[in-house]
């Protein structure tokens, strides 16, 4: 199939493999979401902004609070 494609290699693999139209689906969607993502680099900022904010606010409870402390430290050090 990949040294001939045709459409209607396609629409029969689709018929009759529904595997292929999970993969497809997904290879679509994530697609989507990455070029959606891109689009809209300051709204992917304030996220961003926001779940340091709860990891900060949270403190040495949160999980990846050492590891961001780690990095600063990392930073601060290399100046």
């Amino acid at each position: 199939m990949a040294e001939q494609f045709t459409w209607a290699a396609l629409r029969y693999a689709m018929l009759y493999h529904l595997l292929t139209w999970l993969v497809l689906i997904v290879c679509l969607t994530s697609l989507l979401g990455i070029l959606v993502d891109r689009c809209w680099p300051q709204r992917r900022d304030r996220r961003l902004q926001r779940q340091l904010d709860r990891i900060l606010a949270v403190g040495a409870r949160h999980p990846l609070w050492q590891r961001l402390h780690s990095l600063g430290s990392e930073g601060s050090s290399a100046s």
